[in-house]
């Protein structure tokens, strides 16, 4: 109840239910269960929602220590809660406190042969708090490079963390290496999805807008207008809202094109097209 008080936003609601439970647990057969650990785990959840981050830390803190004592301090367990953990002091601004936690969180994943690509991206986004973006390439490279180690057999595993990669690199600026990393993205896709796939153009799209960035940005021109028709042929029977939102993106990375060629025939007719898919807006 107390976990579906929170989903409704009725966190005041939330937090004697949650009390409550653990009272009744205390009573009956203690605290050092899975069940009173998830239970302050969910509490820990509430009181961030609420902005209570101290009372989070304590709750959460709380939760570790019994699946320390019930489970041991390298049961898999500890990752989603470390992960919050770490989240909560980076919220405080505590970040190397933050980069600590994810560390052992990291360490233990490695322990179990596992990947955990969340843990990668809160210590790239800490370090990028932090001003230190060096350290965030770092994180986002390794990342890549784990998951190309631990599945090296299932290629499709390796795209998100490509992709935030090659974002990360647009962001920074750096357009060639964005375009070298979101090309190989498109490749892995096309070679693995069937044609009609959108996730195939939307790579493409990607790719393209990258290249826009870069001294061959003419090359986009094709890139993207070949995007545009494969997400228009996609499959729509799922997530047809998703497309449409890829497609749009596509058409204004078109206009952006143009813009940048000079050529404001093309460019005010996809402004049009992108106008109509954005209800006019």
């Amino acid at each position: 109840l107390g976990a579906t008080l929170q989903y409704q936003g009725r966190y005041d609601e939330a937090i004697p239910i949650y009390d409550e439970g653990l009272a009744r647990l205390e009573a009956s057969v203690g605290l050092d269960n899975a069940r009173a650990a998830a239970i302050y785990g969910n509490m820990a959840r509430t009181y961030r929602l609420m902005g209570r981050l101290d009372d989070a830390e304590s709750a959460m803190l709380t939760s570790i220590e019994i699946d320390e004592r019930v489970f041991g301090p390298d049961s898999e367990r500890l990752l989603v809660p470390l992960s919050m953990l770490g989240n909560l002091r980076a919220d405080q601004g505590r970040y190397q406190e933050a980069i600590a936690v994810y560390e052992r969180g990291q360490r233990l994943t490695e322990a179990l042969g596992e990947y955990d690509r969340v843990n990668y991206e809160n210590r790239a986004l800490t370090y990028r708090d932090m001003g230190d973006t060096t350290r965030m390439m770092e994180m986002y490279e390794a990342s890549v490079d784990a998951v190309q180690r631990i599945v090296p057999d299932q290629p499709l595993e390796h795209v998100v963390p490509m992709i935030t990669l090659g974002q990360a690199q647009a962001g920074l600026g750096q357009w060639d290496a964005a375009a070298a990393t979101l090309g190989d993205v498109y490749r892995i896709r096309r070679a693995e999805l069937p044609e009609n796939s959108w996730f195939v153009w939307n790579a493409l799209s990607l790719y393209g807008w990258a290249v826009l960035g870069t001294d061959g940005w003419r090359d986009a021109e094709g890139l993207l207008l070949e995007a545009y028709e494969g997400l228009i042929a996609s499959d729509r029977s799922a997530q047809a809202d998703v497309i449409d939102l890829r497609t749009r993106e596509t058409v204004e990375r078109l206009t952006w094109f143009y813009e940048m060629a000079e050529n404001e025939e093309e460019r005010a007719r996809w402004q049009a097209v992108f106008d109509e898919m954005s209800g006019g807006d």
